[in-house]
């Protein structure tokens, strides 16, 4: 591996908050990811796929969600998918200022994969490509209009309301990555609080109603044994968007985080050479 540039920066959000930014990137470019990351965890944990990319010839940006990690913001509450949203255009116009002019693929995991994907929906970016991986799309079990409204209406009155906890064992086949995932001070810990489940849940509603306006070029990425988001989910996204260039894989018997499972070199691989076939120059 050769000479890596690591950088630490703080972007500015319009209402002057901090997003802690992370960025790895060598003088061998073909392109840039951003990545953002999942609900309760933080950048960091992406630093091997990020050297691992890097290696190859893209630079990754990532930073901390609003209320994760080393960013500002209450811990884990999700006030609004908008200022998610914001916060993610903002990070990626500071990209755009610091890399110009190269290929951008957006690369979302879980509740950064419904960012992601709601994000492509409302600003139509210019972006290269969209990588989502176990993005959440809806819970495994069917919710009523009534019942929507209530977790709304609970999400408001009460935001911090404990609802749905996250079993560190449902992340990976591997004890090494539940054992450092557990030990990680970083990590939100405790129940999703309710307004955070409620913003979820109306975001997964809007892509679901708007998901044939998604039509850039689209990697899916799912383990078929994800007990934590629905592989369904995933399924019905991808047979929805309106992209003409659309892939999909599912992982037999991998749990949530793909890029921490035993085969993550493997599903790191998969993700390089679909990268490479959409640069411009491939």
């Amino acid at each position: 591996m050769g000479n890596i540039d690591y950088r630490e920066y703080l972007v500015k959000t319009a209402d002057n908050s901090n997003l802690y930014g992370q960025s790895w990137r060598s003088t061998h470019l073909l392109g840039i990811v951003v990545i953002v990351h999942g609900y309760a965890e933080h950048s960091g944990r992406y630093q091997w796929a990020a050297l691992q990319l890097v290696d190859r010839g893209f630079a990754i940006h990532t930073f901390d969600l609003r209320g994760h990690g080393k960013s500002s913001g209450a811990r884990n509450i999700v006030r609004s998918y908008d200022e998610c949203l914001t916060d993610l255009a903002t990070f990626i116009h500071q990209v755009k200022l610091n890399e110009p002019n190269k290929p951008l693929f957006l690369f979302g995991h879980s509740f950064g994969g419904t960012i992601a994907a709601l994000f492509t929906i409302r600003y139509k970016p210019l972006l290269t490509g969209l990588v989502l991986s176990s993005a959440f799309f809806g819970t495994n079990r069917h919710i009523s209009a009534l019942q929507l409204r209530l977790i709304m209406l609970v999400g408001h009155l009460l935001p911090k309301f404990p609802t749905l906890f996250l079993e560190s064992q449902t992340l990976s086949r591997d004890p090494e990555v539940v054992a450092i995932y557990e030990a990680d001070l970083l990590i939100g810990r405790g129940r999703m609080p309710a307004r955070t489940l409620a913003e979820m849940l109306k975001a997964t509603a809007e892509i679901q109603s708007r998901i044939n306006e998604i039509e850039l070029p689209l990697l899916v990425l799912h383990g078929t044994e994800d007990r934590l988001v629905s592989m369904e989910g995933s399924k019905n996204f991808y047979s929805g968007v309106g992209s003409k260039d659309k892939s999909i894989e599912l992982y037999d018997g991998l749990y949530h985080e793909l890029l921490n499972e035993p085969e993550k070199v493997q599903i790191l691989s998969d993700i390089e050479v679909w990268l490479r076939q959409h640069l411009p120059t491939a």
